[in-house]
């Protein structure tokens, strides 16, 4: 039996040059003593190679190396079909991107850059043979290594009390703290003294029984469960003791009016005990000068 074989572009084909992933149609011509007979038969088909895609990925912050081996067992010479390709891509739920492999028909490799840190990404790694998806593509989901979360830009000082503060801050989106935690970390320091450091998983912070006048530094950072953002710092100073100070001013009066209570005593008995004694030397002098002690013998 002899065939002559059609692609789909209407084109012969002989035998030897069919190729996987490709719709055909044969005509078979019985020949019988090596002469050709009036009985023919038709065939439609196609091979469809089983390609298994092995993949592997590694990944930065920033970046995914996605590669792999493909294999088959209805189609051993994979490795030897030049028509064979792959594209790659690494989709999120904000940004898409698609790259051309390495056009080795075993395999490639894929490297996606500028991708946001901590994020998953599903990447997918698609046949193509002729321009031509073929077979199922192989998908993996690949999460990017967590980043450095980026600085508060927004912090608040109020000082509701003389000696307490009230720390706010709006927070970063939820893509900006890059990793798996999302804590606010606050550290108050005076001068040199060890700073009091507070951390929850929202703002605002209280801080109560500071020092009064005196200034403070604030710093508030991000942690995302593998690092820190850089410190957003801001400086501030307490109120005065307003309540010291009025007792203070009492205690102060009160003192200034008892000694000017006792000054003004001390002169005013000063001057009893001056006239007084005024007083008698006046008498003692009149007795002395009378017209009876002038006559006595």
């Amino acid at each position: 039996m002899y065939y002559t074989c059609f692609d789909e572009l209407n084109e012969p084909k002989k035998l030897s040059d069919l190729e996987p992933f490709t719709d055909y149609n044969c005509t078979g011509q019985i020949r019988q003593n090596d002469v050709n007979t009036n009985k023919t038969t038709a065939v439609r088909f196609r091979v469809d190679c089983d390609l298994t895609i092995n993949t592997k990925n590694r990944q930065t912050n920033t970046s995914i190396e996605l590669s792999w081996d493909t294999t088959s067992q209805n189609c051993p010479d994979v490795p030897e079909l030049k028509n064979l390709y792959y594209t790659c891509s690494c989709t999120d739920s904000t940004q898409k991107g698609t790259i051309t492999a390495d056009k080795h028909p075993s395999g490639g490799t894929c490297h996606f850059t500028g991708l946001q840190p901590f994020t998953n990404y599903t990447c997918k790694v698609q046949p193509t043979y002729n321009n031509k998806e073929v077979s199922e593509p192989k998908e993996v989901r690949v999460e990017t290594q967590a980043g450095i979360p980026e600085v508060i830009t927004q912090l608040t000082v109020k000082v509701p009390d003389n000696n307490m503060i009230i720390v706010d801050c709006k927070p970063p989106t939820s893509l900006s703290f890059k990793g798996p935690q999302k804590r606010y970390i606050a550290r108050l320091q005076y001068d040199h003294e060890t700073p009091v450091v507070k951390n929850d998983t929202n703002c605002p912070f209280e801080f109560k029984h500071l020092s009064y006048s005196t200034t403070y530094k604030l710093k508030m950072t991000v942690f995302n469960g593998y690092f820190e953002s850089s410190p957003t710092t801001k400086e501030f100073s307490t109120l005065s003791d307003e309540t010291s100070i009025i007792r203070y001013l009492v205690s102060f009066i009160f003192m200034a009016t008892s000694v000017a209570v006792m000054v003004y005593i001390s002169k005013f008995y000063g001057k009893n005990k001056q006239s007084k004694v005024d007083v008698n030397e006046d008498v003692m002098l009149e007795t002395l000068t009378t017209p009876e002690n002038e006559n006595s013998p």
